[in-house]
């Protein structure tokens, strides 16, 4: 049974994905819409490699694999207690011949993975600069996963552009605000944003997060979808 792989104070969480369901606890980061949204934005074809760089709980590893015919995704995740529930969770659903969690800094990813072994990486980063934003997060793996604590945007961009194959795809989403500064660290790290898709809360509420599509090694070009509305009434 499931309820097997379970510890003091975590629960499952059904995924409403062919059957899968993820442990969580709340003494730790608990996954987020934002990371279900990536999910769906994601473009994976059969027999991929992917990387899911600041992987959490697993979700976004775990629903790739549930809708796509990757070969191998790799959940790259530096807290230990995450990285724990995680590797269960793999367990708990049968998932260990296609989703492999690594505990590390996703600096050091390409060392673990391969330079330039990956034909997709996705990333749902920390949002906040270190020092500035709310921090008033729960407890602390909450605040590193929303904080730049550990890496900052520049640090992730070029960690995922280490792992990509030239014309490899990166898949991120952040806030809208930062648009400047992903095209700014993509270009530098010859990546070329491809896709942009800004998601509004509300259609009377402006945009606040954006999907981004990047290409290692692509012609410049931006196609503009439109608009994500998360609630329409």
């Amino acid at each position: 049974m499931k309820s097997g792989f379970l510890r003091e104070g975590e629960r499952f969480d059904d995924l409403q994905e062919g059957g899968l369901q993820i442990i969580q606890h709340p003494d730790l980061y608990c996954f987020t819409s934002d990371a279900v949204l990536l999910a769906d934005f994601c473009k994976v074809k059969n027999n991929e490699t992917v990387a899911d760089l600041g992987a959490g709980s697993g979700i976004i590893a775990f629903l790739l694999a549930a809708r796509t015919g990757a070969k191998t995704i790799y959940g790259v995740e530096i807290q230990e207690g995450l990285c724990d529930t995680a590797r269960r969770s793999v367990l708990a659903n049968g998932l260990e011949k296609r989703v492999k969690i690594i505990q590390g800094d996703m600096r050091d990813a390409h060392k673990l993975i391969g330079y330039e072994g990956c034909d997709a990486v996705v990333v749902n980063p920390p949002y906040r600069k270190d020092g500035s934003g709310d921090k008033s997060a729960k407890n602390e793996s909450t605040r590193r996963a929303r904080h730049e604590i550990d890496i900052d945007l520049a640090g992730v961009i070029a960690a995922a552009a280490r792992l990509l194959k030239f014309g490899g795809r990166l898949y991120m989403i952040h806030q809208s605000q930062r648009i400047d500064d992903i095209f700014k660290y993509a270009g530098e790290n010859g990546i070329a944003v491809k896709t942009i898709q800004l998601i509004q809360p509300t259609p009377e509420k402006p945009p606040h997060l954006v999907l981004i599509e990047g290409q290692k090694g692509g012609k410049p070009g931006v196609k503009v979808l439109s608009n994500l509305i998360i609630n329409k009434k």
